[in-house]
């Protein structure tokens, strides 16, 4: 403060403004000259903006039928992911690439990339469909997971039915859960023709 107005301004890059605006990061002077002559000479420095990180989750391993939440920083003022998404989370149910560009209140942007592997999908049972005789109970043994949940309840590797019927069956291996169905089919019945009736005296044989 002090000396007399009006004052004149003298910036290093040729701008004679009371303000410096649009102008690059750098070092800057100014000189200011009032009316009687006296003069004053400072310099600022002008950081460029700190362009913001993008912090990711660790990824897991989707299991098939899985969906997975992938969430980017926090306080952002734009998202802008490669599904088309433009929110902070996303859910991401395949494998594949990913990318997202986040944009910082200072408008800065930063974008990363990202993978998503997925397990292999494993057929609980062999078949999805199973014959059985009319009368008798269909039995099936599945293997090769830690526990099963059937449709009818049933909680064990063993499936019994008498019923024809779709059932659904959800197993797990220690990592993920996998489901797959069965149709139950009744055999049809035989029907047994002998024709007509044939007498015959005793001693005689019948052909």
């Amino acid at each position: 403060e002090g000396g007399e107005s009006p004052y004149s301004y003298y910036w290093s890059n040729g701008s004679t403004s009371e303000s410096l605006t649009g102008v690059s990061a750098g070092t800057y002077s100014l000189t200011v000259v009032d009316n009687a002559n006296c003069f004053i000479t400072t310099s600022l420095t002008l950081s460029p903006p700190e362009p913001p990180i993008v912090a990711l989750p660790s990824i897991p391993t989707l299991c098939p039928s899985d969906t997975i939440t992938v969430s980017a920083n926090e306080g952002m003022s734009a998202y802008a992911w490669s599904t088309g998404a433009n929110t902070r989370e996303i859910s991401v149910y395949a494998p594949g690439s990913y990318s997202v560009t986040i944009t910082a209140q200072n408008s800065c942007t930063a974008s990363a990339s990202f993978n998503v592997s997925q397990y292999p999908n494993i057929d609980v049972l062999p078949e999805t469909d199973y014959y059985f005789c009319p009368g008798e109970m269909l039995t099936i043994e599945a293997s090769g997971f830690l526990s099963y949940y059937w449709s009818n309840g049933t909680n064990s590797s063993t499936f019994n039915t008498p019923m024809e019927y779709t059932f659904w069956v959800r197993a797990y291996n220690g990592i993920c859960y996998y489901y797959d169905t069965l149709t139950t089919h009744k055999y049809p019945r035989p029907t047994i023709e002998l024709g007509a009736d044939t007498r015959f005296c005793e001693g005689d044989s019948v052909r």
